[in-house]
This record gives structure tokens, C-alpha cells and sequence, in this order.
């Protein structure tokens, strides 16, 4: 506070006069005056007055207090270190200046502890005594220059803190990513060594039982592996070093053509390559096996062909013996040759009715398992091998014989003979031999004798077809289940002028790279080919009595996801699909009175334009020209 202007400290004197204060006003003071030593020790002049510069302003309202106005200091900047002091106390009393005309005046004061009265009534107050009644312009923008380095210097370092902070946080993230990492690998290590350890005496063991099948003189068909010696390549590389293979061989063929030939490859459903004669049906068989490393068995169809004994053969009561086919001798060939994909060409497949002689393997197909069994037609009248015998004949075989173990090797040891006379249910060494030679002479013809024949999984059934007079059209089971392509002259195909890829030499492919046959997905609307298709058979297919099955849509979604992995566009996949198992079922005959079929596909060509390709499209439009000149509309004979 300032003095009231004769030297005499009116405050000072109030204070002098007051009566002794109580023990908790004592108190009360007490505390305050110790806040404000540490407050002063605080801003760095614990034995010095604390010097302060200000403004001096009124209270919001002109308050009067004694002989005097109440004013108050603001924007009070230390002198010691040039930063903000922000005064303590609850009830914040900066003293009675009487000069009114300091007020807006910038000073330089003396901040003191108040009186006790004050301290009494506000708890912790202060007061301000002016030593100079107007601070130079010069000194003030220095202090305040002062002050803004330093708020900006408190600032920065604020935002290093929380920088440092962050990166503290991020270094110990990383670290416990680094030790959750190094840990994964341990365990990694650990489980590899582990494996590697188990991988290991499974091979002993597997080394072990073709050893002991060796004995017995089985060839170890059943512990083959399905990996191919070659490298795996993805569907698009397939489709990408046939083509160029195809095209350096001198072929004829469409990039489009073999990509959505190889996909179909992929799905392991019957594929029906249809066209004219000479377009290179059968051609394009045999020529995708040589390229891609696989084998390619034609087996011409015959027109008296009319159950599944003229395609697999049957047994002869005459001579004995099961009389096989071609195409059987194929699927043994397939099954001794793991590594190789094997194509199965059906030449001409409706010169009969595939509905009859094809039937099981339509069945077989439809399970949709990598490995299906096939029953043939053998008497029962031949003892099958006992596969539960030769489990126990095995078991009951010592470990440490070696390839060339015979028969009297092993009873030389009698726990071994004991165990042979039980395994085989006989009582003397004479009956052990002749069952023991009886089943050597079984094992040769296991499939024969089991009337069980296991289809590959390196096996797919293609089948070539023509339209003709000689021939018999395809029944709807049979396009319900079948992948139909078509094959137009390709020397009219203006995509044959596209750029010519980098000559490309034959290769070998493993069966692996197309994929395991397995069942279809199921059935979701979140496919982008189910949705299309379902807008076209509303639209366009089911007013004509084209149906479209579960089973179908199951097909589009594996062949939409086969096809991604092959690179097509999603313009490439629906149009293929539309040709694929729609198209061959427009056979309409059209009512000039009602030309709902023509109507039907104008509708497709003017909603899906823009989704289909356009030599979907042009087929489309030939179609309906077809319907127009001709008053039916066959697919088939485009």
C-alpha cells in the first residue's frame, strides 16, 4: 500500500491499534506470512522486497475502502526473471492506492504481505507500494520482449518435452514389439526343431513300412506324395507361360482362350469344348498337356456306347480277368504318375449319350473329393485282400529287415512265425506259405480285386463335342454340371493381332498349382458374379424357363475366385460364366405372335452392356438376329 501522502502509514497504525487477535486469526496470519517468504523465496528474493512492474487499474466497480479507492495491479511481470508472476492467495488484495492518477499508468512497485486486519478478513492478501509512477515506454517493451521469449522458450521446451515423451513411448513400443518378435522366433526356432524332429521319425517309420510292404511285394501306391518335383506356379503364370509356350509352338489361340481354359482346369469340373469341326477342340488338349509338362489321353467316344462297362471295360467269365479300356488304363497311368497332370479327352462325347455311360463319373464329379472311388464291376466270386490282414502282417514284420527279406528269414525267428501264423489264421507252416504266396499274387491287381478304382486328383475329364446330324444334344443334367466352352475359328479372331509375347519354351507344371478339388463354396450374395447373375435370371433367363440352379451359382462363385487369382477383369469372369452355363441353354423357338425371347435378350444386351464384354454382347446381338430371320434361336449354331 501506498502512504497517504503525510509519511504516516494509516494501516500500519490500524494494525498497531487492533486488538490481540484470537488464537486461530494468530493462526491464519501465521500461515500467511509463511506463504509469502516461500512465495518470495519462490521468485528469487527471499531476503529482498519482490519488485514487480504493472498496471495500475480500478476495480470493475469504483470501490471504496476507508479514507481511499481500492486499485489493483494486472499484467505483473517479475523483474527477477522477467516472467509472469501469478500472485497466490485466495483472496487476492492489492492494497489502497490513493493517487487516482496512477490509474492506467504502468509502475514499478513493491509487493508486500498486507495488513493483518485484511488477512484476517480475506485469509491471504497482498499489497503494492509504487516506487516509480510511470515506467518508460522503452524499459516496458523490453520487459515485455523479455517476457514473450521467455513464454515462447517455456513453450518450446513444452513441446520438446511431449516430442521426447512420444518418442520415449514409441523406442519402448518398439521395444516390446522387438522382444514379442524375438520371442515368436524362439518359439519359432523351437517348434521347427520340434517338427524337424518329428518329420524325422515319421520318415524312419515310413521308411520302415516300405520296407516291410516291399517284403510282402506291394508297391507303396498308398504313401505316395501328391508334391510335384517342379516348382508351384500361380494360375496366372500357368495361363501366361502356356500362352506364349502355344503361340512359340505355332498355335493358334487367343490369350483369353487359354487364361479361362486354365481356370476351368482349376475348378476340376467336367469341361465340354464345343465348336466346329476344325476349330482345335482336341488340338488345344493335347497341346496345353505338352506345354504345361502333362499327359493327354483322347479316348474316341463310340455311338453304341451305352453304360460304364464300354468306358472302364468289365469282367470276362471266359478268360478270367477284368478286360480294361483305354480310358481305364489312363486312370491307372494318372495314379502311378502323381507329378503330372493328366487330361483325360472324351473325342466326340456325344456320339452317345454321356447322361448313361458317363453317369457315375458325373456322380463322382459332384462329390467334389479329391479322392473318389469309382466301384467296377468284378465278381464277388474273388477273394478281395484282406487290407486289415495286411495291416496285422505288418505290425507282426521286425523293423530291422531289410528289401531282400524272405519268407524263411522270418521264421527263423519264432516270435515272428507265431505272429504269422495268427496274422494270416493258419496252424502250420506249409498253409503260412501258400497264403503267403496267394497274397503275393493278389497284390499286382488290387483294384481289380477290391472292384474299387480311385480317381486321381491329377485327373480332369474334358470332353469334345459337335453339332451335327450324327450327333445327340446335351441333356440339362449334363450342362448343369459341365463348364462349356466354345471355340470359333480362330483365324477370324481379331484378337490374334494383339502384341506376341516373348517366345516361351515348354515346361513342367506340378497338379498342385491348379489346386485340390474340394466342394464348392457356399452359396453368398456378397459375390459380385452371384449378384449379376441373379438380376440377369430374373430379368431375362427365368421368363424363358432357364432356370438358374444352386448348384450353378456355387460353380460361379469358385470360378470367379479362381479367375482373380488368373488375372481376369470382372467384365471377363461374368461374361465368362454367362458363356459358360446360360448361353448353351438358349434353345428357344420363336413366336413371331410373341417374341418374348427376343425381347428377353434385348433386355440383357440394353441392362448389362456395360458389364459384359463386348464378344458377349455380339453373341448376344447375333442371337436375336438368329430369333428374327430363322424364328429359333439355338446357341449351339453360331
Amino acid at each position: 500500500m501506498s502512504d497517504n501522502g503525510n509519511g504516516e502509514n494509516e494501516g500500519m497504525v490500524h494494525e498497531n491499534k487492533a486488538a490481540e487477535w484470537p488464537d486461530d486469526i494468530k493462526a491464519k496470519i501465521a500461515q500467511a506470512k509463511e506463504r509469502f517468504e516461500t512465495f518470495k523465496a519462490e521468485m528469487g528474493c527471499p531476503n529482498t522486497d519482490m519488485v514487480v512492474y504493472g498496471t495500475v487499474v480500478s476495480s470493475f466497480e469504483a470501490v471504496e475502502h476507508e479514507k481511499g479507492r481500492l486499485w489493483w495491479l494486472t499484467d505483473v511481470v517479475s523483474t527477477v526473471d522477467g516472467g509472469r508472476v501469478y500472485l497466490p492467495g485466495a483472496a487476492l488484495y492489492i492494497g489502497r492506492l490513493d493517487l487516482g492518477a496512477y490509474a492506467g499508468k504502468r509502475v514499478k512497485a513493491i509487493v508486500e504481505l498486507a495488513f493483518e486486519n485484511e488477512i484476517a478478513k480475506r485469509g491471504f492478501a497482498l499489497r503494492a507500494r509504487p516506487l516509480i509512477t510511470d515506467v518508460p515506454e522503452p524499459e516496458w517493451e523490453e520487459i515485455n520482449k523479455s517476457f514473450k521469449q521467455l513464454e515462447n522458450l517455456k513453450e518450446e521446451i513444452e513441446k520438446k518435452s511431449h516430442t521426447k515423451e512420444n518418442v520415449n513411448q514409441q523406442l519402448f513400443e518398439e521395444r516390446e514389439k522387438l522382444l514379442e518378435t524375438e520371442r515368436k522366433n524362439r518359439e519359432t526356432e523351437e517348434s521347427y526343431e520340434t517338427l524337424k524332429r518329428e518329420v524325422g521319425l515319421l520318415q524312419q517309420q515310413l521308411d520302415v513300412l516300405k520296407t516291410k510292404r516291399s517284403i510282402l511285394g506291394f508297391e507303396d501306391a498308398e504313401n505316395q506324395s501328391d508334391e510335384s518335383s517342379v516348382a508351384n506356379l500361380s494360375l496366372k503364370e500357368i495361363a501366361e507361360k502356356a500362352y506364349a509356350a502355344l503361340v512359340t509352338s505355332g498355335g493358334i489361340y487367343t490369350r483369353e482362350l487359354i487364361r479361362d481354359f486354365t481356370v476351368l482346369l482349376a475348378t476340376g469340373d467336367l469341361i465340354v469344348l464345343a465348336g466346329s469341326s476344325g476349330s482345335g477342340k482336341t488340338s488345344l488338349c493335347r497341346e496345353y498337356a505338352r506345354v504345361t509338362g502333362g499327359v493327354c489321353h483322347v479316348i474316341p467316344v463310340k455311338p453304341n456306347w451305352t453304360s460304364a462297362d464300354d468306358l472302364l471295360g468289365f469282367y470276362s467269365p471266359i478268360e478270367k480277368r477284368f478286360l480294361r479300356t483305354p480310358f481305364l488304363n489312363a486312370l491307372i497311368e494318372a495314379q502311378q504318375d502323381p507329378d503330372r497332370l493328366h487330361i483325360i479327352c472324351l473325342d466326340e462325347m456325344n456320339l452317345a449319350r454321356p447322361e448313361y455311360y458317363f453317369a457315375d463319373f458325373l456322380s463322382v464329379l459332384e462329390e467334389r473329393s479329391e479322392a473318389t472311388c469309382i466301384e467296377l464291376n468284378v465278381p464277388n466270386r474273388r477273394k478281395s485282400i484282406d487290407r486289415e490282414q495286411v495291416r496285422r502282417i505288418l505290425e507282426v514284420i521286425p523293423d530291422q529287415v531289410g528289401p531282400e527279406t524272405s519268407l524263411d528269414d522270418l521264421l527263423a525267428t519264432e516270435e515272428v512265425k507265431a505272429g504269422l501264423l495268427k496274422a494270416f489264421n493258419v496252424t502250420n507252416v506249409d498253409d503260412l506259405r501258400n497264403a503267403w504266396t496267394t497274397l503275393h499274387q493278389q497284390r499286382g491287381m488290387l483294384f481289380e480285386e477290391t472292384g474299387d478304382l480311385v480317381i486321381p486328383g491329377n485327373v480332369r475329364f474334358v470332353g469334345t463335342m459337335n453339332v451335327d446330324e450324327t450327333t445327340n444334344f446335351f441333356a440339362l443334367k449334363i450342362l448343369d454340371r459341365a463348364q462349356i466352352l466354345q471355340l470359333t475359328n480362330p483365324i477370324f479372331d481379331s484378337k490374334l493381332q494383339e502384341k506376341v509375347p516373348e517366345p516361351t519354351a515348354p515346361f513342367r507344371v506340378s497338379p498342385c498349382s491348379f489346386g485340390r478339388i474340394k466342394p464348392y463354396p457356399k452359396y453368398s450374395e456378397q459375390s459380385l458374379v452371384v449378384k449379376h447373375l441373379k438380376g440377369i435370371g430374373e430379368k431375362c433367363f427365368r421368363p424363358l424357363r432357364v432356370d438358374l440352379s444352386l448348384r450353378m451359382m456355387r460353380q460361379a462363385q469358385l470360378y470367379e475366385s479362381l479367375s482373380r487369382s488368373a488375372g481376369m477383369s470382372d467384365r471377363e469372369i461374368l461374361s465368362n460364366v454367362v458363356r459358360h452355363k446360360l448361353f448353351p441353354k438358349c434353345v428357344f423357338e420363336v413366336d413371331m405372335n410373341s417374341s418374348s425371347a427376343i425381347e428377353k435378350l434385348q433386355t440383357l444386351v440394353l441392362d448389362y452392356e456395360n458389364l459384359l464384354s463386348p464378344d458377349c454382347t455380339q453373341d448376344i446381338r447375333t442371337l436375336i438376329d438368329m430369333g428374327r430371320k430363322n424364328r429359333t434361336i439355338n446357341w449351339w449354331l453360331l
